[in-house]
């Protein structure tokens, strides 16, 4: 079965409703007919007017509902989180000539390229994808699933669990039932009980999937901890054009981003509405800043939430790790910066799982990555290597406790930090190894975080000294150690600059929320790179 959804946004997952109590099996619906009647519906959606809203009930209780409103060519969705009782308006984007208006309340506001505004929300993307509508559009596959029954004019189905998300339930499963052994009273928590009773009923029943039958539409999905379901779609006649109205000064960043010096552009992460002392709901999501004008916008990612990884040839495009929601599953994307065009890369071997810090080739043409088939394999990480052009990828050396990838000048090899575990109630050992393009390692010796200068020849690693882990190099073969500056005991996660000069570094300092800084190679001082709050993290500069 294949699905779609109305193309105004681009590419996006495909998510399912709500699962409810079905009735008696009934009749298997024509799958012919629900392909004619999605495609039907697909058509009109995108030659008139409609609305819909997308409910999304998370397992903490939380409720967000978006409203969306839809004319060919516009869209106008309305955020609104329910607490204490009441709703709050969060978010509203309007759509229309190419560009996103958005108001954030507390937040940004301001016109923008698609999926380059920059929320301070962490997951408002996740809502925005969640909101498009799918339809059946044809039966050239089993997609659906296995069909269940059909109560009214809804049709539910099941389909198995992916992969990788097999993997993640059977492990949040084990992992429960040590902490209930260890930890007795886990098992009278009601709401850790009903989310272990649904990862076992995903696994022996698969995905459920309900299809209104009238309209081919696909109307929602549950997972464990997430449970959505689209309400109200409405055919209209016509719309207010005033809904869609976007008169008035908005302040413009909807400018190309690669038209400046592209030497300044950094990969970074943020999560705006984080400050110290509060928990962190939410993760960071990929930011390009500009350190010469300061300016912020979201590297365009096509879904919920990205990590950085690296710029490629010519620095207009960057390689990112996306959270595809469908699947539940960590990818790597090529993003070009100019046009917000994505592409993903790594073929089957790398389209499940969880993808980390992808480097460059010094030619360009492959990537190095850390993939790991499932998050509960904390010792199996795998190097494979994915070629640009083609985006496939595959595998060298053994499955190990890997990290830190940083190709050598030549081309030639890897280096890279392996963790040595000594004992379960003891931290691990991390030690710098070479690595051949034939999987074999060389050890270098020990110490974390190990990063390539740009002059190919002196390795950057972390290495505790007493009390404090500080920042020292080395040359190629472990020798030559020096202390690097004072030892920058505050900073953290470097980022070596395409000049080969600078290195941008987040400092941590007691009861503050770490700022990103930029320092000259052996200077024990910098300065921030951006006085924007919230949570920063993992800069990426070349």
């Amino acid at each position: 079965m294949t699905f779609t959804r109305s193309c105004l946004l681009g590419p996006g997952a495909l998510f399912a409703v709500l699962c409810t109590a079905v009735g008696a099996a009934n009749k298997e619906p024509d799958l012919r007919e629900l392909a004619r009647s999605g495609r039907q519906s697909l058509q009109r959606l995108e030659a008139a007017a409609a609305s819909w809203t997308t409910i999304i009930e998370r397992g903490s209780g939380g409720k967000i509902a978006v409203a969306v409103l839809s004319a060919p060519g516009r869209r106008r969705m309305v955020v609104t989180i329910a607490a204490m009782g009441q709703r709050f308006e969060v978010i509203r984007v309007i759509i229309r000539d190419d560009a996103w208006y958005v108001t954030e309340k507390e937040g940004i506001r301001g016109k923008y390229r698609p999926y380059e505004a920059p929320f301070n929300i962490s997951m408002a993307y996740a809502f925005i994808t969640w909101a498009e509508p799918h339809f059946v559009i044809a039966t050239d596959d089993a997609g659906l699933g296995k069909y269940e029954g059909t109560q009214g004019d809804v049709a539910t189905y099941r389909s198995p669990v992916p992969e990788s998300s097999k993997q993640q339930l059977q492990a949040t499963l084990t992992k429960y039932d040590e902490l209930v052994k260890a930890h007795p009273a886990l098992k009278d928590k009601p709401e850790l009980r009903d989310m272990m009773q649904k990862c076992r009923d995903l696994l022996a029943n698969g995905v459920p999937t309900r299809v209104d039958l009238k309209s081919g539409m696909i109307v929602g999905r549950t997972t464990p901890v997430l449970k959505t379901s689209v309400t109200d779609f409405r055919r209209l006649e016509g719309v207010d054009e005033k809904d869609f109205a976007v008169e008035g000064d908005w302040p413009d960043y909807s400018d190309d981003p690669t038209t400046g010096d592209l030497d300044e552009l950094v990969i970074i992460s943020h999560f705006g509405l984080w400050r110290p002392g509060l928990p962190r709901k939410g993760d960071p999501d990929a930011r390009l800043l500009d350190l010469r004008t300061g300016r912020i916008r979201r590297v365009p990612f096509e879904g919920a939430i990205a990590t950085g990884g690296c710029f490629l040839k010519g620095r207009t495009r960057v390689v990112v790790t996306g959270f595809s929601l469908a699947e539940a599953a960590l990818r790597l994307y090529e993003i070009n910066l100019k046009t917000g065009e994505n592409r993903q890369l790594g073929g089957e071997l790398l389209a499940a799982g969880f993808c980390h810090g992808p480097a460059l080739s010094p030619d360009g043409k492959t990537l190095a990555v850390v993939h790991r088939a499932s998050l509960a394999e904390l010792f199996g990480a795998q190097v494979c290597l994915a070629d640009v052009a083609s985006g496939k990828a595959r595998k060298i050396g053994k499955p190990m406790d890997v990290a830190r990838l940083s190709w050598l000048p030549g081309g030639n090899g890897l280096i890279l930090v392996r963790q040595k575990h000594i004992a379960m109630d003891k931290p691990s050992l991390g030690q710098m190894f070479r690595m051949d393009l034939d999987g074999r390692l060389t050890y270098i010796r020990d110490g974390g975080s190990a990063v390539l200068l740009n002059d190919g020849r002196t390795i950057l690693f972390r290495e505790r000294d007493g009390e404090k882990r500080l920042w020292k190099t080395c040359d190629l073969s472990g020798k030559n150690v020096k202390l690097l500056g004072d030892g920058l005991a505050e900073y953290a996660f470097p980022a070596p600059a395409p000049d080969g000069k600078r290195i941008l570094m987040m400092r941590f300092q007691k009861g503050q929320a770490p700022v990103p800084h930029i320092l000259e190679i052996g200077a024990s001082q910098g300065k921030p790179a951006t006085k924007v709050p919230g949570l920063w993290a993992l800069p990426v500069w070349r």
